[in-house]
């Protein structure tokens, strides 16, 4: 093309990334500009209409300091074709329009795709045996020694403390987890499973980026270390929540594995490609490898699956779009809400949308309308899902049965040494020896807790039930101090029994009188026929 990827319009961000993937297939941009060469490529004009429309929708390409991009990847064990590649803003020269020629879709941007990233230390823990039928611990803050520091007021020095953004209970299972997003709950996760085997997942899922020397230099100039490494050296349990920048293409390409069944491949922008003499020339950069057993991915795909209904984070952009199909997905925001993400998928289409400030001084994003603001309040689950949701609705259905893929009962259930013994009522030592010998690491402090069992008897663990094996248990032993008792039920009164219903009682000459049963409820009136 004379005037090369400009010439493109809204697909130059597609141009850019095909020419550069044809470089490292060893076809060079001037081999290309020379011609002779018939490339088809794998955009899909039907899918990358529907997308830059949904983008542009929600952030116009002329909005100050937000850039909003999004790439679709077809899933596959052979290919993973990209059929869309957008940003909202306008590929070209004109800065104070808002233009850029920076590959935004393709290349380390923003502040971070915030709790997206819990899906790799989850991937991590079932890869070590912990099965989505887990009970993973929600306390109200969570604080650790060795995996880096918080600034945040009151946490001790040298201490990495995580608390929650709402109210949580205590406990929940993984796909519960995962929907509504406890930030306590994957912080206690990543301190069981290690940063490295969290780090290592995300690299094998996709974010291939980050295993690329130089790439820590935005966090430690004088580094040529990769990201990966950077991370793994520091021991950073903050990763599970994503505050790193990322490459929004190969975020969509790691959908596009657990889409898969676990198998990755190089997000793929070219079809075929003819020599001048019409014969066709081999484009490989690299292969397609299995980098997680295939009911591993299936089943996490499962446990990722309630994030656009009920409780869910996504749930309210999944309504207002009227998204009706089977996906699974995951919302994620940075602390400061520089950027947000929302990652999807479905058996046929995967994608991820990502919304970060483009500006020179990023700061806080706001959300309704999305825009530069002193204090932030974007969410992954408000305009990252909205945009996802917007742009799959018209095309979910254009590639065959959109459903979830059966689950592998080894990872609902856990892989043997996944279930925690029971210690209740064992003193401390033949505890520690019980669960040592199940495998699990137990913590040189117990916790005290209310029990109306003798003082110092162990009465539990936590975790209890299900985790990942080989992880670090902490005993909990009774102070002899019974718990406070549930409050009265509504319209009881102290010191009788119980109110189970009422019956009316009536007097000759007296307006009918309701008095409450004591006791035991009356047995319920049978059915009607």
């Amino acid at each position: 093309m004379p005037r090369g990827c400009i010439a493109a319009g809204d697909r130059a961000f597609f141009c850019d990334y095909a020419l550069d993937y044809l470089a490292r297939a060893g076809i060079s941009k001037e081999q290309v500009a020379r011609g002779g060469y018939l490339i088809k490529t794998t955009l899909d004009p039907d899918v990358q209409a529907p997308v830059k429309s949904a983008i542009d929708g929600i952030a116009s390409p002329d909005i100050q300091g937000v850039a909003s991009v999004m790439s679709v990847v077809r899933p596959g064990k052979d290919s993973h074709p990209v059929l869309a590649m957008a940003s909202n803003r306008t590929y070209g020269l004109n800065i104070d329009a808002g233009e850029t020629m920076q590959p935004q879709p393709f290349s380390l941007v923003g502040d971070g795709a915030g709790s997206t990233f819990k899906i790799f230390t989850t991937a991590a823990a079932m890869d070590m045996g912990m099965g989505i039928n887990a009970q993973l611990d929600v306390p109200g803050q969570f604080q650790a020694k060795g995996l880096g520091s918080s600034d945040t007021p009151g946490c001790p020095r040298e201490t990495w403390c995580v608390k929650n953004a709402g109210g949580y209970r205590g406990s929940m299972n993984v796909t519960d987890a995962l929907a509504t997003s406890p930030n306590t709950a994957f912080a206690k996760l990543i301190s069981q499973v290690g940063v490295q085997r969290s780090v290592d997942m995300a690299v094998k899922l996709g974010l291939r980026s980050y295993a690329l020397p130089g790439t820590a230099r935005d966090y430690d100039p004088e580094s040529n270390e990769s990201l990966a490494d950077f991370v793994k050296r520091q021991n950073l349990g903050s990763f599970t929540l994503g505050p790193i920048e990322v490459n929004a293409l190969e975020f969509s390409n790691v959908a596009a594995t657990l889409a898969s069944g676990g198998m990755w491949c190089p997000p793929n922008p070219i079809d075929k490609v003819f020599d001048r003499r019409g014969q066709e020339v081999s484009v490989t950069t690299e292969t397609c490898e299995q980098v997680v057993p295939e009911g591993l991915a299936n089943t996490l795909a499962n446990a990722m699956s309630k994030d656009d209904q009920g409780g869910g984070t996504a749930a309210g952009s999944a309504g207002s779009t009227g998204w009706d199909l089977p996906m699974s997905g995951k919302t994620g925001t940075t602390e400061a809400h520089r950027s947000s993400a929302f990652l999807g998928f479905t058996n046929t289409l995967a994608a991820a949308n990502y919304i970060y400030d483009d500006s020179t001084s990023p700061g806080e994003l706001c959300s309704f309308p999305l825009r530069q603001c002193g204090s932030g309040d974007l969410f992954g689950g408000n305009e990252p899902a909205r945009t996802w949701f917007t742009a799959m609705k018209p095309i979910a259905n254009n590639f065959g049965e959109v459903k979830l893929p059966p689950t592998d009962p080894r990872y609902v259930d856990g892989a043997p040494g996944s279930r925690v013994p029971s210690v209740s009522g064992m003193d401390q030592n033949l505890a520690r020896q019980r669960l040592k010998e199940a495998g699990f690491q137990v913590a040189d402090q117990a916790n005290t807790v209310n029990s109306a069992s003798s003082y110092g008897t162990v009465v539990g663990t936590s975790p209890s039930g299900q985790t990942v094996p080989g992880s670090i248990i902490t005993i909990q032993i009774s102070n002899g101090v019974p718990p406070p008792p549930p409050p009265p039920p509504e319209g009881a009164i102290p010191g009788l029994p119980p109110v189970a219903g009422s019956t009316v009682v009536e007097i000759p000459g007296l307006p009918p009188i309701t008095v409450p049963i004591l006791g035991p409820p009356p047995p319920a009136a049978p059915p009607p026929p």
